[in-house]
């Protein structure tokens, strides 16, 4: 066994990543939101490398889980990061984006256009409908081991891609530092 996949400590080492450093640069730099970049756009970056590698492949059905869980977690989290913002860390959020996206979308209005908004909506609203609570690109089996996601159905992953990076040229401003 000898090394440890985890540890409580960072390590410098080539293929080692240290989590937590954020923290002691938002000090010295007296900025916020390093963390919540580092999700927001790690789950982004990853679904669009995936695509990039996968766009014109025969194997790419077997990336299109983790590609839309990358990608509807990305709206997740940008969307939670506006909604604490906007209301505070006061309020349990769950993992419908409708509801999220309806607390903070006309508390946006000033940032955004109505067109922006709308585009938004529709895509949200093709999450909503193929997985409202983010299990059906985690998870194969419901709790009763009916399947999560219908027999038959199909992915644009170059059109998701282009909505995903539409919205994101919409919400950078919101995360990005």
């Amino acid at each position: 066994m000898g090394k440890k996949i985890f540890e409580n400590k960072f390590r410098n080492s080539t293929n080692i990543v240290n989590i937590g450093w954020q923290d002691n640069v938002e000090k010295e730099l007296v900025v916020e939101g390093l963390t919540q970049f580092g999700y927001i756009s790690g789950y982004k970056d990853a679904a669009d490398d995936l695509v990039d590698k996968v766009l014109g492949i025969s194997l790419a059905d077997a990336y299109v889980f983790p590609i839309v869980f990358n990608y509807r977690q990305y709206l997740e989290l940008v969307l939670k990061n506006l909604f604490v913002k906007i209301y505070g860390k006061n309020t349990r959020m769950d993992h419908d984006l409708s509801k999220i996206w309806g607390k903070v979308r006309d508390k946006i209005k000033g940032e955004t256009t109505k067109e922006q908004r709308k585009f938004i909506d529709s895509v949200i609203e093709e999450f909503q409908t193929i997985d409202p609570r983010s299990f059906h690109f985690r998870y194969f089996w419901n709790i009763d081991y009916s399947p999560t996601l219908p027999n038959e159905i199909s992915v644009d992953l170059d059109l998701l891609k282009k909505r995903i990076n539409q919205v994101d040229s919409i919400l950078y401003g919101s995360y990005g530092v």
